[in-house]
């Protein structure tokens, strides 16, 4: 089976419209076809299943820090120099896991950027960084993170194809992380179609009442794109419900029964203020 893939960085969230998905797998059939909607998560991991590169631990970030942290101290105690010190000392002397934490950090996207640690850099303190990355290699002591995973899969694709047919990239690819820049370049290369995702083709002539509703009257009113000092004539069309309530929390309380009542609503919420009261009544419900 070949999949057609909608990537976005957000889209390990749920993706609306939600009909296009179904249920818990966001995947859908189109013929021989599935169409999947995967963010950064869900796409490493759908690229390790078909890679063979499962059964990572996810939530080990502590222990990375903890392994770093080792790293770097044993790093100090080896490299002990008089005239002079070693960047990271002084930090690390103030708060080792902190310190650890931030320079791990760097590891990662210094990875995640295609560097190989090489130590022939101009750079002093990439090249302490090659060495410490040089002795967590040898003795295998750093489990692998995000990074690590996905310079695997990239190191695999090398020789490997995958059962992708179309990619479809929400955001710029030009804006892209670095690392799904390698990666769709890499897929270019294997015959795999990596295009922007295309807005719908919907029109306002296919609905010739879409331009004169309630909901699009108001939007040109919070945008000030309505001619001042006319009244607008209001259609009554159910595009636009406004609740009058003398409290928030009788008005976030009702709205929220609404929605314990109506299942197949899949609203989004705009809350312009930081305020906790709908957050709380739809807990409640």
């Amino acid at each position: 089976m070949l999949y057609t893939i909608n990537y976005g960085l957000c889209f390990d969230e749920v993706v609306y419209p939600k009909q296009n998905a179904l249920s818990e797998s966001e995947l859908s059939l189109r013929g021989n076809e599935a169409i999947l909607y995967l963010g950064s998560k869900g796409l490493l991991s759908f690229l390790e299943a078909h890679l063979g590169l499962e059964g990572h631990i996810n939530r080990i970030e502590h222990i990375r820090t903890e392994q770093y942290r080792q790293a770097l101290a044993k790093y100090l105690k080896n490299n002990t120099r008089e005239t002079t010190i070693i960047f990271y000392k002084n930090s690390f002397d103030a708060d080792q896991l902190a310190c650890a934490e931030a320079l791990l950090a760097r590891r990662d996207e210094l990875l995640l950027a295609g560097w190989d640690f090489k130590n022939n850099t101009p750079c002093e303190r990439l090249n302490i960084l090659s060495d410490i990355e040089k002795t967590l290699t040898d003795n295998k002591k750093l489990v692998a993170g995000y990074a690590d995973r996905f310079e695997a899969v990239l190191q695999a694709l090398s020789d490997k194809n995958v059962p992708i047919s179309t990619i479809f990239h929400n955001e710029s690819l030009a804006l892209l992380p670095p690392q799904y820049q390698r990666l769709f370049e890499l897929l270019k290369h294997k015959n795999i179609v990596i295009k922007p995702l295309q807005s719908s083709n919907t029109s306002i002539s296919q609905y010739p009442n879409i331009a004169s509703s309630d909901l699009n009257i108001f939007k040109d009113f919070i945008e000030n794109k309505l001619p001042r000092g006319e009244k607008q004539k209001i259609n009554g069309d159910g595009s636009l419900i406004i609740l009058e309530a003398a409290r928030d929390t009788d008005a976030a309380a009702y709205f929220a029964k609404i929605l314990s009542l109506n299942k197949w609503y899949k609203p989004v919420f705009l809350i312009p203020d930081k305020n906790r009261v709908l957050d709380d009544a739809l807990i409640q419900n």
